[in-house]
């Protein structure tokens, strides 16, 4: 099972897409030395996805989330990534 960090912008914007029912939404795409930066909204609270070339991906929070909504979100980008993969599964029998 992949992990967060080792997601790529490409899996990662698939995933928002998906996620629009559950409240994430991408509003921009960005750039910063070394990085491509999402800048995001989660239940209409700011969050900015950066995707290192070194570090691999993070969540990085702008307006105030717990840990436990930080994890919640990650888990909902790889879940809905799962989702995707298992399909794409079935479709090659």
């Amino acid at each position: 099972m992949k992990e967060f960090h080792a997601l790529t912008i490409e899996e990662i914007e698939r995933s928002i897409e998906q996620l629009k029912g559950d409240g994430l939404l991408l509003e921009e795409m960005g750039f910063i030395a070394e990085a491509d930066v999402l800048r995001c909204r989660f239940l209409g609270r700011r969050i900015n996805i950066k995707i290192d070339l070194a570090y691999g991906a993070e969540i990085d929070p702008v307006d105030s989330f717990s840990s436990k909504e930080v994890e919640e979100i990650s888990n909902l980008i790889l879940t809905k990534l799962r989702f995707e993969f298992c399909n794409n599964c079935w479709e090659i029998f």
